[in-house]
């Protein structure tokens, strides 16, 4: 099963590439529509309402290139605009009931939606980077540090957004260079590690020159209480 930050991460940057897919596509609608319709303004003289008011329609005045005056209800509700407001509009020459305001064409939110692909961009992939230097840094402690052996001490947690999380401290006893005990605390889990770490041995991996740089092996619990 894979960790829940690496899924959060990745349904990030799914988003953000569903982001860029939509501004892509309602740019490339936009430049097809300007190509053959045409842009001119309009004056709002009449908002109608649908069958149970919900919904609020302009009625759109406005000459068209031949000079002759058109009066279309936009397909699209708009609640930005009032009687008298002068608007953009587009319009198919071939067809003048297919209008739009211009600014409810989805390309004047491209750049909106472009912007909350980066940032979904940037959180997605810090995470991921976050995820894997600690991958590499757990590696190289197991491959190149100390191996302790551990025991289970006592559990932590708190709360966020009703979500509990639990870490455990666990204390190994060395003889080299002196007596002493060692306490070590695990990462965050979604569940108390406790019933899976008590009375057994826990591996510790610590750096060989500095004991504060260490991790707690995780290999004794499920997959789906790890959050990291």
């Amino acid at each position: 099963m894979k960790r829940y930050l690496q899924i959060f991460a990745s349904i990030l940057i799914a988003l953000a590439l569903l982001l860029i897919l939509r501004a892509s596509y309602a740019i490339y609608d936009w430049q097809q529509r300007t190509q053959v319709y045409e842009m001119t303004q309009g004056i709002v003289t009449e908002i109608a309402a649908n069958a149970d008011s919900t919904q609020f329609f302009p009625i759109i005045s406005f000459k068209a290139i031949d000079n002759q005056k058109l009066t279309i209800r936009s397909r699209l509700p708009d609640v930005s605009v009032a009687l008298g407001d002068t608007v953009q509009v587009i319009y198919d020459l071939a067809n003048p009931d297919d209008m739009m305001l211009v600014h409810l064409h989805p390309s004047q939110k491209s750049k909106l939606w472009m912007t909350e692909a980066a940032l979904l961009l940037s959180i997605g992939g810090f995470i991921l980077l976050v995820q894997h230097s600690k991958q590499r840094r757990c590696q190289l402690l197991q491959n190149m540090g100390k191996t302790l052996e551990a025991t289970y001490q006592q559990t932590q947690t708190f709360s966020l957004l009703g979500i509990r999380f639990y870490r455990a401290i666990l204390v190994a006893k060395i003889e080299y260079p002196q007596v002493q005990e060692l306490h070590f605390i695990s990462d965050w889990f979604v569940e108390d590690p406790a019933p899976y770490w008590q009375e057994k041995q826990v591996k510790v991996h610590v750096h060989l020159t500095r004991e504060n740089d260490y991790w707690v092996n995780t290999e004794l619990l499920p997959a789906r209480i790890l959050l990291v």
